[in-house]
């Protein structure tokens, strides 16, 4: 699924808000990780997930795979980022 925050909507907490409910989500249902893609230039966002724990998936076969099959932009756009969830 994708998310996104509408750029008058940014820096209001929004996107924090967004993760926290999909983590919850990911508790409530058992999920024992999550990962996500991000757009390499996309810092600001970068840094959201880093303070959220998230840490960036080395480039191995699976990661790119993973990353071609699910995105519009080719892999080398995206950075991978991963992280457990704690049920």
């Amino acid at each position: 699924m994708d998310l996104a925050v509408r750029r008058d909507l940014r820096r209001m907490g929004v996107a924090s808000r967004l993760l926290e409910s999909v983590e919850m989500y990911a508790r409530e249902n058992q999920y024992r990780e999550i990962y996500l893609h991000v757009e390499i230039e996309n810092e600001a966002a970068r840094r959201l997930y880093q303070k959220y724990g998230y840490v960036e998936v080395p480039e191995t076969a699976w990661a790119l795979e993973f990353t071609q099959k699910r995105l519009h932009k080719p892999p080398e756009c995206y950075v991978l980022l991963w992280k457990e969830i704690f049920v």
